[in-house]
């Protein structure tokens, strides 16, 4: 079941990664192309690993890798980016509401950390 669940991600990896490119027509064309296809594939990868455990390293380098390619093609204004999601307003009070409460904690340093 797992493996046919892989075989099918990879196979979707293949159709992105095959796409006739009509905006690379040069090499930093393609490659800002090459790095635009990344993101979905380490995000997929990031959400494939989760049935197994100790596998830190790998939640870690597909994560940040993801962030990086993001931050590094919005620096270029190759991709959009949008943060208007119907999340958004539940994500910034949840987060506003974290840090207002980390003033109130028993343990601040241990909730600095968390």
């Amino acid at each position: 079941m797992l493996k046919n669940s892989y075989k099918s991600v990879f196979c979707l990896l293949t159709l992105l990664m095959n796409q006739p490119s009509n905006t690379a027509s040069t090499s930093y064309g393609r490659l800002f192309e090459s790095l635009n296809l990344c993101i979905p594939a380490l995000m997929i990868i990031f959400i494939m690993r989760n049935p197994f455990p100790k596998t830190t390293a790998i939640e870690e380098i597909t994560f940040y890798g993801a962030v990086l390619i993001l931050l590094f093609l919005l620096i270029f204004k190759k991709t959009t980016f949008s943060l208007r999601t119907p999340l958004s307003i539940p994500f910034a009070l949840f987060i506003l509401w974290s840090f207002v409460s980390l003033f109130f904690a028993l343990n601040k340093f241990n909730s600095i950390h968390d």
